[in-house]
């Protein structure tokens, strides 16, 4: 008897997905489908996430943004590499910038969700000649070490069979992860079994292993104090997993930042809220 389900071959999981939404980095695949006209803005989501969570958004956005949505190592339709160095914080924007090369864009206006805000925070500084103005959308500010008990290879591994089983149980998976949203309707079963099997792919272990070492200890400090571009931080007052009151904290932090909330939203504002968020966006890039 099965304890978990079978990971999906990565070519099997793509199998339906448009030739061009891909570009190739390093001999791998990595999504990032880019749409609309005028100026470049790109899209970061957050951890277990993927660029399917702009769905909605980036229709609102075509008319006025070329948006390129980049599916980060481990998540959505990207390949999964097999080396751990690979979702190193610094390795991850430096793809990033390899996949805007390909796709022909110099410089952009950024958008980070999440984890995807702390990228575009060291991109900035990494490749400050990449960034034009960037958007802060509940932004993962902090990365503290984890407990002790989980440092070690046993706990570890055991987190990682933890992980396949919850996995493999769609209603417990929809369970856990609708956190991330005041609305909870949008979460319905179809959205949440497409995260689902996007996470259930062939280099589950590699991308879990990864993440673990650099979101324990390794992810580089950032320096929200010396960001100098355009910054705008958008904040759901609902959020349960970066608070309104963090968001809020964080823009304080950073020179010359606005703040905007969005009402009755959870963590999840490009499904939740995309409206309001898609005005707050071109608001602030039209006028800044």
């Amino acid at each position: 008897m099965k304890i978990w389900e079978s990971l999906i071959p990565f070519d099997e999981a793509v199998a339906t997905i448009p030739e061009d939404n891909f570009v190739e980095v390093e001999g791998e695949r990595v999504h990032a489908p880019v749409s609309g006209r005028e100026t470049p803005l790109v899209l970061l989501h957050g951890i277990a996430a993927a660029a399917f969570s702009f769905r909605l958004l980036r229709p609102l956005l075509d008319g006025r943004f070329q948006t390129l949505a980049i599916d980060l190592s481990g998540f959505g339709y990207s390949e999964r590499p097999l080396g751990l160095s690979a979702y190193h914080p610094v390795e991850q924007v430096d793809r990033i910038v390899e996949v805007m090369k390909t796709r022909g864009i110099e410089n952009a206006d950024f958008l980070g969700h999440s984890y995807g805000a702390a990228l575009v925070s060291l991109l900035a500084s990494r490749h400050p000649e990449r960034v034009g103005r960037i958007i802060l959308l509940s932004p993962a500010s902090e990365f503290k070490p984890p407990p002790w008990y989980l440092r070690n290879a046993v706990a570890l591994w055991g987190c990682y069979f933890a992980t396949r089983i919850l996995l493999s149980k769609p209603e417990k998976f929809r369970k856990i992860f609708s956190r991330s949203y005041f609305r909870r309707d949008v979460f319905d079963e179809e959205t949440a079994e497409r995260y689902r099997r996007a996470l259930l792919i062939d280099g589950l272990r590699s991308s879990f292993v990864g993440y673990a070492q650099a979101l324990g200890g390794a992810f580089p400090k950032l320096a929200w104090e010396s960001l100098t571009v355009r910054t705008l931080v958008i904040a759901g007052r609902e959020d349960e997993i970066v608070p309104w009151e963090s968001c809020e904290k964080l823009s304080r932090r950073i020179s010359g930042a606005e703040f905007e909330t969005i009402e009755n939203c959870g963590h999840s504002a490009p499904e939740e809220q995309p409206e309001e968020l898609a005005s707050l966006i071109q608001r602030f890039l039209q006028h800044s």
